[in-house]
């Protein structure tokens, strides 16, 4: 990419010079001119250049404009070849971390598995991570997962983790546990509910955002159901009756 902006930038150059050069040879409008640039660079063409008042330009404009179809045309057209280059080295350098990626996964075993990326997903892998334990975090945000996890060097995959092939990629049958934490109860109650129909031995920990939803989350296979806001209610409620407490939570 950082080869391609300079030559993004000449391209902005010759378009600038040539509105002005046509401006000054024509006397037609400033968009007209920068039409007649960009036709000229794309070398898409135009009928014979002609002045305001309809006449053919001077021997000096048709100079003009020769010079500027040689410098202009090749200019754009390694433009172009430059950005097809880098699109197809993009997919080829995506497709090898992808398959680097699902390696590293393949060779994993007794890891966890994280699926959803949101606030508290990113709160339990920085926890996993700071215990150095091996885990592989799912979402289908890919910006978010970029962002978060390259930096990191955290493993992760891209898409739908109720998805059950995304969970046999992510190794499903060798992990030893599962966060099913994702942004609505009837998402984590699937997401449990195949995992543990695929590995009965696996322990998974799974998000309810409503308390209707904590006895289906267990009956579809979650060892533990959190709820945050009432987890999170119930220790500030502690801490206002008892707050010397606090030093011991």
């Amino acid at each position: 990419m950082k080869r391609i902006l300079p030559i993004v930038g000449l391209v902005a150059v010759l378009l600038l010079v040539g509105t002005i050069g046509f401006r000054l040879i024509t006397q037609r409008s400033i968009l007209e001119c920068l039409y007649l640039s960009v036709v000229t660079l794309t070398t898409v063409g135009n009928r014979e250049p002609t002045d305001v008042s309809g006449e053919p330009v001077a021997d000096g404009g048709m100079i003009f404009m020769i010079v500027y179809l040689l410098c202009g045309a090749g200019t754009f057209g390694f433009l172009i070849t430059s950005i097809g280059r880098w699109m197809i080295s993009e997919q080829v350098r995506n497709a090898l971390e992808k398959r680097k990626m699902q390696q590293t996964i393949d060779n994993t075993s007794g890891h966890m598995i994280v699926c959803g990326c949101g606030q508290m997903g990113e709160m339990i892998c920085r926890h996993l991570s700071e215990q150095r334990r091996d885990f592989i975090v799912i979402d289908s945000d890919l910006e978010r997962l970029e962002e978060l996890c390259i930096p990191e060097g955290w493993t992760y995959l891209h898409g739908d983790a109720t998805d059950d092939g995304m969970l046999e990629r992510a190794g499903l049958l060798r992990a030893s546990g599962l966060a099913a934490v994702l942004s609505t109860d009837a998402d984590n109650l699937y997401v449990v509910l195949s995992a543990n129909i695929d590995n009965n031995r696996l322990a998974i920990v799974a998000r309810a955002a409503e308390e209707s939803a904590n006895r289906k989350l267990r009956q579809a296979g979650a060892r533990h159901v959190i709820n945050p806001y009432h987890a999170g209610a119930v220790r500030i409620a502690r801490l206002l009756i008892h707050p010397g407490i606090e030093n011991l939570l």
